[in-house]
């Protein structure tokens, strides 16, 4: 049994063997599709990763940054880094496998 009539999203085929979807991301598209999201105003606004070392998130915001998603990435910051210890986007993500994403969020 399928999903109710009208309910199923159709999205583009693969073209050239890639996607549309998640090639507008750029260098998280493909590669990086177990990211944290910074969603603002109902759009995403942004990517973000815990660095373990640092005890930080580096982010990466798309467009122009603002006092409320400035805020919004120091109090997940202070959360994580206090009350989690780390902030894993799937159950085996790690600090070395989350290395090639936090040296792109940082480029």
């Amino acid at each position: 049994m399928g999903p109710p009539a009208g309910t199923r999203r159709h999205f583009p085929r693969r073209v050239g063997g890639r996607s549309p979807r998640t090639d507008r991301l750029g260098p998280f598209g493909r590669r990086f599709r177990a990211v944290h999201l910074i969603v603002g105003r109902g759009r995403l606004a942004g990517l973000w990763e815990f660095d373990v070392d640092a005890e930080k998130i580096v982010h990466q915001f798309f467009g122009e940054e603002d006092e409320a998603l400035r805020e919004a990435v120091a109090a997940t910051e202070e959360f994580v880094r206090d009350d989690l210890g780390d902030a894993r986007s799937f159950s085996l993500d790690s600090p070395k496998s989350r290395a090639p994403r936090l040296a792109a969020l940082k480029a």
